[in-house]
């Protein structure tokens, strides 16, 4: 049987031929608002499942700016879809956290039924005019000693990340023997939106202690995958 579908080309010039190299498209917006868990931790979580969990499962995610403190932000798949976290354990203001998820899913037929569609050769209805297609996808940062930890870029608008680790911090503490002990701290990125623009840096993600003292860092040297939000609202 011979190959059949569509060449489609996006404004920004990519191309992809279905069914071989159908895109990710927005399955899912949600918003979830955090809860005070203790004095140590302001904290939001989300799950969101999936028609197939088999599937390529990526989230993009932002919070709003909190009063006090950042949002490190993690993101873990399950037997169902994908569960997003965001912690503020320094300064635990609260927050709310938006969660965009991109995975392959079939797509609601338009209403009113006209445009453009297209079915794979099951009959499933993959893409159509009103799919929002998962492009322009934009690396923010610079790999090596000023990504990671080192990353704080401020992009204009509401942007959101691929959460991931960017690194970890060591603390001192004075209790545990002579001279202390040293903790690491795991950190990831934080995405905050204040209304007009959005601060993408390293944050984060446990609670180090009132006693301990940032005494050194190891850093990723990452750089961090973006969205900007307007694109798919």
């Amino acid at each position: 049987m011979e190959d059949y579908g569509a060449l489609i080309s996006l404004a920004n010039g990519a191309t992809f031929i279905t069914p071989q190299s159908t895109p990710l498209c927005l399955y899912a917006m949600r918003t979830f608002s955090s809860r005070k868990v203790n004095d140590a931790l302001n904290q939001a979580v989300g799950s969101i499942s999936v028609p197939d969990p088999g599937q390529p499962i990526i989230p993009f995610v932002h919070t709003n700016k909190p009063s006090q403190g950042n949002v490190g932000m993690i993101a873990e798949r399950n037997s169902s879809g994908i569960t997003v976290t965001g912690n503020n354990v320094i300064g635990n203001g609260s927050f709310t956290m938006t969660v965009l998820l991109f995975t392959f899913f079939e797509q609601p037929m338009p209403n009113p039924p006209y445009g453009m569609a297209v079915w794979d050769e099951s009959g499933k209805l993959i893409l159509t005019h009103e799919s929002k297609v998962l492009t322009d996808i934009e690396t923010v940062g610079t790999r090596g000693i000023s990504g990671g930890t080192s990353l704080n870029v401020k992009k204009s608008g509401r942007w959101a990340i691929v959460p991931d680790c960017s690194g970890q911090q060591q603390w001192q503490f004075s209790s545990g023997g002579p001279g202390g002990i040293v903790i690491s701290m795991n950190t990831g990125f934080a995405a905050e939106y204040n209304g007009s623009s959005t601060q993408i840096h390293s944050a984060l993600l446990q609670y180090p202690g009132g006693s301990g003292q940032l005494v050194g860092a190891v850093n990723a040297g990452n750089t961090v995958t973006a969205i900007d939000v307007s694109k798919y609202i």
